[in-house]
């Protein structure tokens, strides 16, 4: 038995116990569906997406090649003859592969809302909510899977015959015929290939972006004294569950594909890539240039009573929040960015001002104007 062949076996394997352990997890969460509540529309949809990456890896049996300047997905599987059922299988393997981060990233989300977010925990409670959601998620991935088969994965004229010359002698398979996905940066289109790999792969990183930063922030609200002892606990073992849940396809489902396209990238580096990047630099330098113009900027600094701000050292600092804040108290005038600002629909003339039970009070502003602009 080749390599091949025992790989194909394996994957079969793994679709069959992938059914099997699905549909306990399923049972075990209908059983248990009012303790669970919401959440189990996200573990009946990740039973959904594990089954079908289960399904095309035991249609396709992928194998990936990857040498300078060539990257190339073909099936290893006894379907490979099968051409309507390989692009099926390609189309569903690109779509779940993107959607399982995608179902990851909800997932903190949803945890996140619990804690720290009433509004976004309202908009799960509702059933068509999350139906639309999902929805949306699944026509997401399938578009991206589309724009990864057609775009991405161009025509590169000469590849079936590079693939054959040097593939031919370790896999049964006929190259010249066999559906693939692919590209040769010195043959294909390599400004639509960088562009939907650059987009392809900020979506994946701006994704996990946000995982990381929910499950910062959940471990803050948990560390906090906002909720009990036995909140603390619950909370935190749901937390190490879903950072469990998220390594694991992270290390060995995301980490080798993205290591090897930066890889067949920058060690061919070809000169269309070159000329690629020169002609991205500028478009790079003007989206610094915007970020850097239209964020938004507050002073940063106290004013202690009877001091002139000019003599208080204010500094400017950029902002994350939507907002700046000017607060009156004992220490003086504390300029800042603010925490916890209103809505945009909430500042009334570019201000909202609150006032404290006690001597203190504090203005929200959404720029540098009125009470949170220093009179120097």
């Amino acid at each position: 038995m080749t390599l091949t062949e025992v790989y194909s076996n394996f994957c079969i394997m793994l679709l069959i116990l992938s059914v099997i352990l699905n549909g306990i997890l399923s049972y075990a969460v209908r059983q248990r569906s009012k303790r669970i509540g919401s959440y189990r529309y996200f573990t009946y949809t990740f039973v959904i997406v594990d089954i079908l990456y289960s399904f095309t890896m035991a249609v396709l049996a992928p194998w990936f090649v990857v040498s300078p300047g060539i990257l190339t997905f073909f099936p290893t599987s006894s379907f490979w003859r099968n051409d309507l059922l390989i692009w099926v299988g390609f189309y569903l393997w690109w779509s779940t592969f993107s959607g399982v981060l995608v179902l990851i990233t909800l997932s903190f989300v949803y945890r996140y809302a619990l804690l720290c977010s009433k509004k976004i925990i309202s908009f799960f409670e509702d059933r068509c909510n999350i139906l639309i959601l999902i929805i949306s998620c699944l026509l997401f991935v399938i578009l991206w899977a589309a724009d990864c088969v057609n775009l991405m994965f161009n025509y590169s004229p000469g590849l079936r015959e590079k693939m054959k010359e040097k593939l031919s002698d370790d896999f049964e398979i006929d190259f010249l015929t066999v559906i693939y996905t692919g590209f040769d940066l010195s043959t294909c289109n390599v400004s639509l290939t960088m562009i939907v790999l650059g987009y392809v792969m900020i979506l994946m990183y701006a994704m996990i972006g946000v995982t990381i930063y929910c499950a910062i922030s959940i471990n803050r609200a948990i560390a906090s004294d906002a909720i009990s002892a036995k909140s603390k606990v619950l909370h935190a073992k749901s937390l190490k569950m879903l950072i469990a849940q998220a390594v694991n396809p992270t290390i060995f489902l995301y980490t080798p594909p993205f290591i090897d396209s930066f890889g067949l990238i920058f060690s061919a580096f070809p000169a269309q890539v070159i000329t690629f990047v020169k002609k991205m630099r500028l478009l790079f330098l003007l989206f610094v240039s915007f970020a850097v113009v239209f964020s938004l900027k507050c002073y940063d600094g106290v004013v202690s009573w009877g001091m002139s701000p000019k003599d208080a050292k204010l500094t400017l600092k950029n902002c994350d929040e939507n907002c700046c804040q000017v607060t009156w108290s004992m220490p003086g005038t504390i300029y800042s960015c603010g925490k916890g600002c209103p809505k945009a629909g909430q500042f009334v003339k570019g201000e909202k001002c609150e006032q404290a039970p006690t001597d203190a009070s504090w203005c929200y502003c959404n720029g540098l104007f009125g009470q949170c602009k220093p009179k120097f």
